[in-house]
């Protein structure tokens, strides 16, 4: 008995030794600050607790400490493991990794020298804790990503159905002229969400998405050229009837001159080269 709470005292010194020299005793200021910064990018304004006494969030995926970050970085294994941890979804950095694998080690060593009383075979069994730690998390990354591929088919199936609904709506509100349009007024009320006075500008857009999309031939993707080439001017120039920008949404708008220059030309080029078939 005494033997075994030796050999988990000697643990448990380690892994704190371990520990406050690579600075992972941070970890409950790292996620107040995470808690903060998550809250004001919510629009929550909490202020933080000191978070210059706390070094802010540390985002390094192999320390808490950037000493330590910085000689880990000189191994290339350091990489592969931060890696490994990631496709495996722990939250450990490689220090803490390593933190644990040393107290494993160290806590079966400990233990089963001092229970057998053979040094050689607590250092066989501390191996073997390292090794099965080892083996776990590479198990835990390779079920992730058997996971991963068996759901891929129908996460791609389910884009490619939110695609195909995406352009029906997008060649339903298309005008009868051809081209595409939405007022400013749209943030004032979103009934008016995809409807307005078509523009150059708002058209071509609506043209490259079908030209991405693999619909350049169809119906809507060649009135939406031809509201384009209707709506050039003798100088060769487009003008938008509406503002194009949003400055703050209900408060002003802008209107980007260059915008029914840039994007029709792109449009009618994206156009013409996937009707060739040329990138």
């Amino acid at each position: 008995m005494i033997a075994a709470l030796a050999g988990l005292f000697g643990a448990l010194s380690v892994f704190v030794g371990v520990g406050a020299l690579t600075g992972q005793f941070s970890y409950s200021q790292r996620r107040l600050a995470a808690r903060t910064v998550t809250l004001q990018r919510g629009g929550v304004d909490e202020k933080p607790r000191d978070l210059a006494s706390m070094g802010l969030l540390k985002e390094d995926a192999v320390a808490g400490s950037a000493r330590v970050s910085a000689v880990l970085r000189k191994y290339s294994w350091v990489a592969s493991r931060a890696a490994l941890l990631e496709q495996a979804d722990l939250p450990l950095k490689v220090s803490e990794y390593l933190l644990v694998l040393v107290v494993t080690f160290a806590g079966l060593t400990a233990l089963v020298t001092l229970t057998s009383g053979m040094i050689l075979i607590g250092l066989l069994f501390g191996v073997v804790g390292v090794f099965a730690v080892e083996v776990w998390v590479r198990s835990r990354a390779r079920r992730r990503l058997e996971l991963f591929n068996k759901q891929l088919p129908v996460a791609l199936q389910v884009m490619a159905t939110s695609l195909r609904s995406g352009f029906g709506v997008m060649e339903a509100v298309q005008n009868p002229d051809g081209g595409w349009g939405e007022s400013c007024e749209s943030y004032a009320d979103p009934a008016l969400a995809g409807t307005g006075e078509s523009s150059p500008s708002q058209t071509a857009w609506a043209l490259m998405a079908l030209v991405d999309g693999g619909r350049a031939r169809g119906e809507a993707a060649a009135r939406g050229v031809g509201y384009i080439l209707r709506t050039q001017g003798e100088d060769g120039r487009w003008t938008d009837p509406v503002f194009n920008g949003t400055g703050f949404p209900r408060v002003f708008y802008l209107r980007y001159h260059l915008y029914p220059t840039t994007f029709p030309l792109w449009a009618l080029a994206a156009y013409r080269n996937a009707l060739r078939g040329t990138p």
